[in-house]
């Protein structure tokens, strides 16, 4: 009996321990598969390892570093006491070592190795090998230690997670290498290890760790921060994978690395990103991208400026379907599809009207390319260039002008081109330039290209005073006057219903001033509108002001020099030499047109007793009296000229004998009847001598000269204060 009961503990306790046994197997088999999972599905270099010195598991990227053929520890490429080493039992404990090897393509590599071995004794009997390409870090550190120091922080370590303890443990070269932790950190629970998460992301470790199930459909990565010893922040790449030991015991393997520099990195990316979309969106150039069909898939707020669609209607829209002019949207297309054509950048100008303004673009198209180096858009950007534009299309007009001046054309043409300048400049306007005239009080136009002709028609002689519209105005007090609005302008008051009927609505005038400020005229700038002028506006005015004051000054001085070379200078009468070339002409017209010319030549009698009587300026008055006495009573188509100090002559286009003695004789009497009154209030009388002679036939201006200063002699030989013909001499008595 006793036999019996004791062989029936011995085959209890035998089940007891079978059953243990095959649990742990089974528990054992369920590791080492989950370790393989994890280990094969790792994107870095690694593989778990059995005692034996057999591959359970390897890395892709593993088996590209050691061979595809390595089934155990000694086929790796390794140095021999490496492999030696592989070999020897480890405890829970780890170690690093760095060497060089060449993987089977040939390509020499320098490694560092890690080997982890489990905790938990219940665990060993596998192990884990680490394998870290240092080839380009070592590269990069003899290129630059810059590129070395970051290489180096590039740390890797394993964690686990005991889900059933609710505890965490890890290497001292794992903590050390990380976070700087010292070895109190090798055996933790969730508490404290979670007291090192950033607070931003520890509800994220958290839900991982109370809740697992995720986890077995594979590895999951995820990123967070850690604090380091010294008290910063270390971004943490961690990839997880859940091991099931048993039903009631499960625990997370993490491969972690740390990220810092690439999470800074990234950062300034952001960064220089959200830099530059800033600098695009507040550019002032208008950016845009365009898809391979010219279909618009971004464009900055600078449209808005310009364009009539919102910013939100451009995209997806064509060019030709944006609201741009033909001829402009269909220049930008042809420029788009050459690039597509040609793929290198093209730059074009066009010019848009819109809102009743002319923009001036400089557009610049480029391509853009994917990675593959495939075409996939177009960039355009496009720079408002007007006011460079016009700035160099005034350039050139102002140039044309001071040409024109330099070149002694027509002042009329000359002021046309000035106006046409302006008018170039400024939309819709239309200018006018007016003269003064010669008694310095009034002002008539010159020149008015777009305005109506039947109002520049009525710009004659306008009085240069306060209220006289705003040339008359500005004129008056030189200065420029800004008239907004005609019809509410006190200054327009009295040329209200003139303007009103050619729709004229705004007149900027400014006054043209010589360089003494002598004024010259003034420049009108007229608007069918309502409006003040801007700064650059008022700017271009004065600006081309100061040509037009050019332009006028050339104008009196070529006035003053012919003045000089065909006037006299005392009476203004016609010199000798320009009377002599004008009456041959004029000779020469009535003889083709079977007509009669007289000459009248006249002699102030006694002058010489004048001039010793009452002195030479009173003899001047003398002269002046009678040459005003001469124009007053000849007509507009007479000429008349000082032929050399008291001596006179008179050519009378289409006058017989009988109508010049007429006129001569009226000359005589008026003279003789009239006086001159000194500045000492001293009348002086005087008489005059005429000699009166008709053209004959095919006869020259010379022969009739003489003829007529004949009869002068005549006239002066029988008494003076006559007149004398070919009829008699005289040929009227003096009564």
């Amino acid at each position: 009996m006793v036999w019996t009961s004791l062989g029936k503990i011995l085959v209890f306790i035998l089940a007891l321990a079978c059953g243990w046994l095959l649990r742990t197997r089974q528990a054992r088999k369920l590791t080492l598969r989950e370790l393989s999972r994890f280990v094969s599905q790792s994107p870095d270099p690694s593989c778990a390892l059995r005692d034996d010195g057999t591959l359970l598991a390897c890395s892709a990227a593993f088996r590209r570093l050691c061979g595809e053929g390595a089934r155990r520890i000694a086929d790796l490429p390794f140095p021999a006491d490496v492999l030696e080493n592989l070999m020897l039992p480890h405890g829970a404990m780890s170690q690093s070592r760095t060497m060089d090897i060449t993987d089977p393509q040939g390509d020499h590599h320098i490694i560092r190795l890690s080997l982890y071995c489990p905790v938990a004794p219940a665990n060993r009997g596998w192990r884990v090998l680490l394998v870290q390409d240092l080839t380009e870090q070592e590269r990069l550190h003899h290129e630059n230690l810059r590129w070395n120091t970051a290489l180096n922080g590039s740390r890797i370590g394993l964690y686990y997670f005991d889900l059933s303890t609710r505890r965490v443990t890890t290497t001292r070269q794992c903590l050390q290498a990380m976070l700087g932790l010292d070895d109190d950190w090798l055996d933790v629970d969730f508490e404290r290890w979670l007291s090192l998460i950033h607070p931003d992301e520890r509800s994220k470790l958290e839900r991982l760790l109370n809740h697992p199930d995720p986890l077995t459909a594979g590895a999951a990565s995820m990123e967070y921060r850690m604090r380091h010893k010294e008290g910063h922040w270390e971004w943490i790449e961690q990839r997880t994978q859940l091991i099931n030991r048993d039903r009631n015991h499960r625990e997370i393997v993490a491969l972690c690395h740390v990220i810092t520099p690439r999470k800074l990195a990234e950062q300034e990316i952001r960064r220089r990103e959200q830099e530059f979309r800033m600098l695009v969106e507040n550019s002032a150039d208008i950016i845009s991208r365009y898809d391979l069909e010219l279909r618009c898939q971004y464009i900055n707020r600078s449209v808005t400026r310009y364009a009539p669609l919102n910013r939100d209607d451009h995209i997806g829209r064509r060019i030709d379907e944006k609201g741009w002019p033909d001829d402009a949207a269909q220049k930008v297309i042809e420029a788009c599809r050459q690039v597509i054509r040609e793929r290198e950048h093209r730059t074009i100008e066009i010019e848009i009207a819109l809102n009743d303004h002319v923009y001036v673009f400089e557009s610049r198209i480029f391509p853009e390319f994917d990675g593959h180096g495939q075409l996939a858009s177009l960039l355009c950007i496009d720079r408002e260039i007007t006011e460079a534009r016009m700035a160099n299309r005034l350039l050139s007009d102002e140039n044309a002008i001071m040409e024109m001046i330099a070149d002694n054309r027509p002042i009329k043409e000359t002021l046309e081109q000035i106006c046409r300048l302006i008018e170039t400049q400024l939309n819709q306007s239309m200018c006018s330039i007016m003269m003064i005239d010669e008694s310095g009080s009034s002002l008539s136009v010159m020149a008015g290209p777009s305005l109506p002709e039947a109002y520049t028609a009525r710009l004659i002689n306008i009085p240069i005073a306060p209220e006289t519209g705003s040339c008359g105005t500005a004129a008056f007090w030189k200065r420029t006057v800004v008239v907004s609005d005609i019809a509410t302008s006190p200054l327009w008051a009295n040329y209200t219903a003139l303007v009103e009927s050619f729709d004229l609505r705004s007149c900027w005038s400014t006054p043209i001033l010589a360089a003494d400020r002598t004024l010259l005229g003034t420049f009108a700038v007229y608007f069918r509108e309502a409006r003040n002028p801007a700064a650059d506006e008022l700017r271009l005015i004065y600006r081309t002001s100061h040509i037009t004051a050019i332009a006028l000054q050339r104008n009196l001085h070529e006035s003053q020099l012919y003045q000089m070379a065909t006037r006299d200078g005392m009476t203004g009468l016609l010199n000798r030499r320009h009377f002599v070339e004008l009456a041959d002409r004029e000779l020469k017209q009535t003889s083709r047109d079977n007509r009669t010319a007289a000459v009248l030549m006249m002699d102030l009698d006694r002058f010489k007793s004048i001039n010793d009587t009452y002195g030479h300026a009173a003899g001047d008055l003398v002269i002046n009296h009678f040459s005003q006495l001469c124009r007053a009573i000849l007509r507009s188509t007479d000429f008349i000229g000082r032929m050399g100090g008291e001596e006179f002559c008179a050519l009378l286009p289409g006058s017989d004998l009988q109508e010049a003695l007429q006129i001569a004789e009226r000359i005589r009497r008026t003279t003789e009847s009239d006086s001159v009154l000194t500045q000492e209030g001293t009348q002086i009388r005087y008489q005059v001598s005429i000699g009166v002679a008709v053209t004959e036939p095919a006869e020259l201006m010379d022969s009739l000269l003489r003829r007529a200063d004949r009869h002068l002699y005549a006239a002066k030989e029988t008494g003076r204060n006559r007149v004398c013909s070919e009829d008699a001499a005289p040929a009227l008595e003096n009564r």
